[in-house]
């Protein structure tokens, strides 16, 4: 990413990079494939390629194809959350928020089937999320922020979710992206739009559907088709969708006590996700937390030998403890749950 950026060469992709390695072949790589025709002008690619339905890339196809094994999940969830100084102007924040996710078409794109039942993408501009601020007291923020992560609808709705709070001793802004429209620098560059919109800066012009032409080009080449054809002949007997079995039990809970899209605790660094409707049971998760006992500690050794954080390694006593106590308890009481949560 930084070789792109540093280099700013229209049309040069990723791709060159991995396959030139060194200076000399990536530049023999981008003089083959752009001389002879005049590369056409970005922003006109942009703005026919906005009219038009385009199929997934190959990247999103991946993401959606695990996606949907696990509709509910926010393991592709891409949140952010900022705390700003009361005195911060909220409404010119908001302004700033708006502007820039009117900027990002990706965060305005649809997925939907057409009329062969292909999945594909498309521009909705009737869809552009316009927030608001939202003022509350910090007491009510404070229960508000445990439920801001949630799943993203894969058909029919942007991948976008938001919010502007004004509370007595703070401003916050909340803004997540799902991982199929974009990575982290996707997501450094809607915060530079934030930045710039609030300073009342011009935007940069978005080129989404000008990705989204280019790759679909590149997958019409030469090079494509050679690099398809030898992954079929190598790979093509292989299953392509494999589940794979874990080395050690991962923490899942999923029981109608558990509440939809949210998470309890935090484990090692590692978020519990649970997926379900009705409201969280300390009854019940105590027995769900006895009768995986036996998983979840090798889980939170493997988390802290992983991180080598002490704070982990105290996660762990702390957990093995309390699991203790519960175990031991004929009758498992809301407040050790909470201790346990917490």
């Amino acid at each position: 990413m930084r070789v792109l950026a540093e280099a700013n060469l229209p049309g040069l992709l990723a791709s060159d990079i991995f396959e030139g390695c060194t200076p000399e072949r990536i530049a023999d790589i981008y003089e083959k494939r752009t001389s002879g025709d005049e590369p056409e002008d970005v922003t006109e690619t942009e703005e026919r390629e906005r009219k038009k339905a385009h199929p997934l890339t190959p990247n999103q196809i991946s993401i959606f194809d695990y996606w949907i094994f696990s509709p509910k999940t926010i393991m592709w969830n891409l949140p952010r959350l900022y705390r700003f100084s009361a005195d911060t102007d909220a409404g010119r924040l908001c302004d700033a928020l708006n502007r820039a996710l009117a900027n990002r078409t990706a965060l305005y794109t649809v997925f939907e089937f057409n009329e062969e039942c292909s999945l594909v993408q498309r521009i909705a501009p009737e869809k552009i999320l316009k927030v608001s601020v939202e003022k509350i007291c910090e007491a009510e923020f404070a229960e508000k922020k445990e439920t801001l992560l949630q799943p993203f609808r894969p058909i029919g709705e942007p991948l976008v979710h938001a919010g502007i709070w004004q509370t007595e001793e703070a401003v916050y802004l909340f803004f997540d992206v799902h991982h199929i429209m974009t990575d982290g620098l996707g997501m450094q560059l809607l915060n530079e739009d934030i930045v710039r919109a609030f300073k009342g800066e011009p935007l940069e012009p978005d080129t989404y559907y000008a990705y989204l032409y280019q790759q679909e080009q590149m997958r019409l080449g030469k090079k494509y088709a050679e690099d398809r054809a030898f992954f079929d002949s190598r790979y093509g007997k292989d299953d392509w969708c494999i589940n794979l079995v874990p080395d050690m039990m991962i923490v899942c809970y999923e029981t109608a006590d558990i509440m939809s899209g949210s998470s309890i605790g935090s484990i090692g660094g590692t978020r519990l996700d649970v997926q379900s409707h009705a409201p969280i049971n300390s009854r019940s998760l105590a027995v769900q937390i006895i009768e995986n006992k036996d998983g979840i500690l090798p889980f939170l050794m493997f988390n802290q030998a992983l991180y080598s954080d002490e704070k982990v390694g105290r996660t762990v006593e702390l957990f093995s403890n309390l699991l203790d106590r519960i175990l031991k308890t004929e009758d498992p009481e809301t407040t050790l749950i909470s201790q346990l949560l917490h």
